[in-house]
C-alpha cells in the first residue's frame, strides 16, 4: 500500500512566511505524524516538499486485506493528530493546518533507481500513482480510497462513496471516503496526547 499526505495549501502559507518559519511548520506537522507513521508499519519513502509518501510492505504471512488495513489505520490516526499539531502551530500564533491523504493498494516494485549519478530506494507502479492522484482529491479530515480496498472489516466509517476520473488515467474510479469512528477518534486522541 502506498499512503501520500499533504498539507492544504502549503504554497500560498509560503507566500507570507520567510523561509525558516516555513521549515519550522513542517517540522511540527513531521514531528506530529512520523511516530505515527512508524507506530503503524509504514516506511517513509521521501518527503516532497510539504508532503509525505509512505510505503507499507508485504509481510509473511501479512494478507494484502492487513496490509491495506494498517496503511488506513495509518492515514485516520495522522487526520487525529493533526488537532494536536495545530495546538503546536496556534502556540507559535502560526496558521491552522489541513491535511489530504490519499491511499492505493496493489502491485509495485521496490529498489534502488536511477543512475550512476544518483541512486535512491524507491517504489514504482500504477498503485504509486493512483495514491498520489487520490491524495489530491482528497478533502480535509478524511482518508480517500478505492472502494475495492474496503473488502471485509475496515477502519473507519465511508462518509461518502463517488466515482472520479484520475488524471491520466482512462477508466474511472470508484473510492471511498473515509473518517474515524468516534470510538476511534477516542482511542487516537488518547495516544496523540500521550
Amino acid at each position: 500500500a502506498v499512503l501520500f499526505g499533504d498539507i492544504v495549501g502549503f504554497t500560498r502559507r509560503c507566500e507570507k512566511l520567510s523561509p525558516e518559519a516555513a521549515v519550522e511548520d513542517l517540522n511540527t506537522w513531521f514531528s506530529h505524524v512520523d511516530p505515527i507513521i512508524h507506530a503503524h508499519g509504514g516506511i517513509i519513502d521521501k518527503r516532497i516538499g510539504d508532503a509525505v509518501m509512505v510505503l507499507f510492505v508485504a509481510e509473511d504471512g501479512v494478507s494484502d486485506q492487513e496490509l491495506w488495513n494498517r496503511a488506513i489505520r495509518c492515514g485516520l490516526a495522522m487526520q487525529s493528530a493533526m488537532a494536536q499539531c495545530r495546538k503546536a502551530l496556534a502556540h507559535r500564533a502560526a496558521d491552522d493546518m489541513e491535511l489530504r491523504v490519499g491511499i492505493a493498494g496493489g502491485s509495485l516494485v521496490q529498489g534502488t533507481m536511477g543512475s550512476p549519478e544518483r541512486y535512491e530506494y524507491t517504489v514504482i507502479g500504477d498503485v504509486v500513482n493512483v495514491a498520489a492522484r487520490l491524495e489530491s482529491h482528497a478533502i480535509p479530515n478524511r482518508v480517500l480510497v478505492p472502494s475495492q480496498m474496503l473488502k471485509g472489516k475496515h477502519p473507519g466509517r465511508v462518509t461518502s462513496r463517488r466515482t472520479i476520473r484520475l488524471k491520466g488515467r482512462h477508466t474511472a474510479l470508484d473510492v471511498s471516503e473515509i473518517a474515524q469512528t468516534k470510538e476511534e477518534f477516542a482511542a487516537s486522541s488518547r495516544a496523540n496526547s500521550a
